[in-house]
């Protein structure tokens, strides 16, 4: 196995634990990403929405194990950051968070894409 593929897998992993942990600890992740959740109803979206799509994204690449799979977690990733991009100009949020944000998804991205 080469740099690039051992990467790509590390790169699915991460996507995994990211899933992972908007399932397991919503609360956490609506602190750290800014979002306000009032009830109950907040918290199911975080572990169905962000967990769940992540989850899902990453055990089907596993499972299927072929460079299409990559390819489809590594689009969805490009298709987070551009949508976070537009979104910084136009709600005015660039913070360090965001920055951050931007940073990690146009890397999986660029990984999972190669």
């Amino acid at each position: 196995m080469d740099l690039l593929q051992i990467l790509k897998w590390l790169a699915v992993g991460i996507s995994l634990l990211i899933g992972l942990y908007a399932m397991i600890k919503p609360g956490r992740v609506a602190w750290s990403s800014g979002l306000e959740v009032p009830g109950s109803r907040g918290t199911t979206e975080i572990r169905a929405v962000m967990g769940g799509t992540l989850i899902g994204l990453s055990v089907a690449t596993v499972i299927l194990n072929n460079p299409l799979a990559f390819k489809m977690l590594g689009i969805s990733w490009a298709a987070t950051a551009v949508i976070r991009a537009l979104s910084i100009a136009l709600d005015k949020s660039a913070d360090r968070s965001n920055a951050i944000s931007l940073i990690v998804e146009i890397g999986l991205a660029i990984l999972l894409v190669l």
